[in-house]
């Protein structure tokens, strides 16, 4: 999920491609922000284990909720321009969760989005949507059922 919207945001900013193929510093830096806006998983379920005050009122032990990563990575109070791509912002993201629910993958996560990136701007000078993008249907994750691209050598 997180190559294709990669794919998907780099694809529909030719000068954005052009940006990451010239200064490959920004390669990380724009695989974060991607992260932040287009995070693959949006809801993830939790289970309190104790009753939690929120707002007023109060949801006993034992119930199911559910976190919207997605919405607090574009909390326009915690980021500034929050629906914007902003390469190298440094404010931190919550896109592999937090804490004791932080994503173990996720330091691998990011070195093969970086690695399939660079190795794509190493061969194509652009890439382009042959067909109109489908988001994949659901609230849990965020992707594409299909992302059909055309790549410029």
């Amino acid at each position: 999920r997180l190559r294709g919207s990669l794919l998907y945001v780099a694809s529909i900013d030719p000068e954005m491609w052009s940006r990451l193929r010239e200064r490959r510093a920004l390669v990380e830096p724009f695989v974060e922000d991607v992260l932040r806006l287009e995070s693959p998983v949006q809801f993830p379920a939790r289970l309190t284990t104790r009753p939690v005050s929120l707002s007023g009122r109060t949801i006993p032990e034992g119930h199911f909720v559910m976190i919207g990563l997605g919405s607090a990575n574009r909390d326009g109070a915690a980021f500034d321009a929050a629906d914007q791509l902003v390469p190298g912002r440094v404010e931190a993201h919550v896109a592999f969760g937090y804490g004791i629910h932080y994503c173990a993958g996720a330091a691998l996560a990011r070195a093969e989005a970086s690695v399939s990136l660079n190795a794509l701007l190493d061969r194509y000078q652009g890439a382009a949507q042959a067909a109109p993008a489908v988001a994949e249907e659901g609230l849990a994750h965020r992707g594409f059922a299909s992302l059909v691209l055309q790549f410029r050598p």
